[in-house]
């Protein structure tokens, strides 16, 4: 989903009245022997000082394509709900500076720039579980890069998602999840309830990383029904990195027209394959 109003904020700093860089002196070799802050600071001037790059050593640029892209994150805010935090995914396309088309690793020019406004992490956990309506003061403090993030549509469904997790990690590492269980193993295999709360509690609720609907079962913590979620063990060193052990997590709730309700039932299931991250 990409934020109007903040990628024109963005699109700013790449106008003809700050110029970000001289056109054609930015290349994968320049890349390469450039600190990402100083190629940071070439692209958006003052607005650098919020800015993180998140692009690693050896995917900068792409063969005689050249420089294609930069992502960076911006510096994180209040999602409005207590412990909640969000930022932004900031992505720079690049297009080949005139006269070298032909040539290798060619010099390039920034072309455009998209916004993404759909990631959040736990800044403080135990503030995360109150649920209160109130901006984190710690966001800002805490560099994006460094904590896993979690894609949802909106902070609220955030918020539902880490108590629910939380709830049930507590009741897995006390012995007992406090709710019906489908599990499998990270194998695909059936497990009975005492394996699955073993295996539910190696994780931990800040470790999210996708959060979406499922319809048609009910009301849970998004409006269509039950809810999904997929965490695991270790955080990706980038958005494109795939990481360990990652299981999906079905929270169930009975219908009810008073509004959501605790689960019901949990299934876990070995994650499916990234789309993204095969081939």
């Amino acid at each position: 989903m990409i934020a109007a109003a903040a990628l024109a904020f963005a699109l700013a700093a790449l106008q003809p009245g700050q110029p970000p860089a001289v056109p054609g002196t930015l290349n994968g070799a320049v890349l390469e022997d450039t600190p990402p802050e100083e190629i940071t600071r070439r692209l958006f001037g003052d607005m650098s000082r919020i800015m993180y790059p998140v692009y690693p050593r050896g995917q900068r640029s792409s063969g005689s394509r050249g420089v294609m892209a930069l992502h960076f994150y911006t510096r994180p805010y209040g999602a409005g709900l207590s412990g909640i935090c969000q930022t932004d995914l900031v992505i720079v396309m690049f297009e080949t500076a005139p006269g070298y088309l032909r040539r290798d690793d060619p010099p390039v020019q920034p072309a455009r720039i998209a916004m993404y406004d759909n990631i959040y992490f736990v800044g403080d956990l135990a503030r995360a579980r109150e649920g209160e309506v109130d901006h984190e003061p710690s966001c800002s403090n805490i560099d994006p890069r460094t904590v896993p993030h979690i894609n949802a549509s909106r902070s609220g469904e955030v918020t539902d998602a880490v108590q629910d997790f939380a709830d049930l990690l507590d009741g897995a590492r006390g012995g007992r999840a406090g709710v019906a269980l489908d599990c499998q193993n990270l194998q695909g295999e059936p497990i009975d309830d005492r394996s699955c709360v073993a295996l539910l509690a190696r994780y931990r609720p800040e470790r999210i990383h996708l959060i979406q609907n499922v319809p048609g079962c009910g009301r849970a913590a998004t409006d269509s029904g039950c809810y999904r979620i997929e965490t695991s063990l270790d955080r990706p060193e980038t958005p494109y990195d795939d990481s360990t052990e990652r299981l999906e997590i079905v929270f169930e709730a009975p219908r009810s027209d008073a509004g959501p309700t605790d689960p019901s039932r949990v299934r876990v299931r070995p994650a499916p394959p990234d789309p993204d991250l095969e081939g």
